[in-house]
């Protein structure tokens, strides 16, 4: 289980810079300075804008499996919908697909189409009712060092068309590590960025940019 440490740490963070709510079928980029995986901004924000009800699958590349569960139940209510886990990290936890939180276990630095094939079976595997179902990477570079940009930018395209609801998307990125030129590609593909930032005093605080117009939402 999470440490309070680890809890107290996912509560520190401001987000009165973050709309109240967005359209369903989002597409929102996290920018985050490296490292910030303690903070788990990226399962904040796709626990924040979706339904308790919902499924939710995270690909984690760099935190893994087991961390990343003990975050999201650190911040799921006991009612909250099924979590899911694809781990292409390092640590490469064993695949345990009809646990609780069921893991999808794939070799590190895993071909993209094999990945999201992955999702596709989860999805499938934690299926039940007309709940939606929404993804999460938690951190994109791991895959754009291993794959490329190009490579890495059409398999995400085609994630998000080829989505067999209309459920939120949250892509995780270390800016910092990245130059404009990946920013901008990222940026052509998502409604809107949410910018994390550490303040001076040790802070975190998190804005929202949108990107392209969504004339339902905010």
């Amino acid at each position: 289980m999470p440490t309070p440490d680890s809890d107290e740490r996912l509560r520190a963070i401001d987000f009165e810079g973050l709309p109240n709510n967005l359209t369903e079928d989002s597409v929102i980029l996290v920018a985050k300075p490296a490292p910030l995986e303690e903070y788990a901004v990226s399962l904040r924000i796709l626990d924040r804008y979706t339904s308790p009800d919902d499924r939710r699958i995270v690909v984690t590349t760099a935190v893994s499996a087991e961390r990343t569960i003990q975050q999201q139940t650190a911040l799921a209510s006991p009612e909250s919908g099924r979590f899911g886990v694809i781990d292409a990290t390092p640590q490469h936890q064993p695949s345990a697909p009809f646990q609780q939180y069921p893991v999808v276990s794939l070799p590190h630095s895993v071909e993209l189409t094999r990945l999201v094939l992955a999702l596709w079976e989860l999805e499938a595997s934690m299926a039940s009712g007309s709940q939606q179902t929404h993804f999460g990477i938690r951190s994109l570079t791991p895959l754009l060092v291993d794959e490329g940009l190009g490579r890495t930018v059409s398999v995400l395209e085609h994630l998000i068309e080829d989505r067999s609801d209309s459920g939120l998307v949250v892509l995780g990125l270390e800016y910092t590590r990245h130059d404009e030129d990946t920013l901008a590609a990222l940026r052509a593909i998502v409604d809107g960025i949410v910018w994390v930032e550490e303040r001076t005093d040790g802070s975190i605080s998190a804005a929202y940019r949108r990107v392209h117009a969504q004339p339902d939402g905010v």
